[in-house]
């Protein structure tokens, strides 16, 4: 019954970058107000969003061309760029 109707998906995690590649971990989601535990988490990532989407964040992401990296703060996000593609 928690997710009865639309629900608003709250989710925080860690973005590491180096090299053009990226990878990121979520270590927090919340649908509404009721927090996830970290198995239903892992569940939803597996069976949702890498099967649906084949998309998956346990792997190395490229970034766009030139990035080399992505330092985030609190309400931004700075990217670095090389001179020449880095791949």
């Amino acid at each position: 019954m928690i997710f009865k109707g639309k629900q608003k998906l709250k989710a925080a995690g860690k973005l590491e970058t180096q090299n053009g590649l990226g990878k990121v971990k979520i270590e927090t989601m919340a649908i509404g107000i009721t927090p996830l535990p970290p198995w239903l988490v892992d569940f939803l990532m597996e069976n949702h969003l890498r099967a649906r989407y084949k998309f998956d964040l346990s792997k190395l992401l490229p970034l766009q061309e030139y990035v080399t990296r992505i330092k985030l703060g609190l309400g931004q996000a700075t990217f670095f760029r090389a001179a020449q593609k880095t791949r």
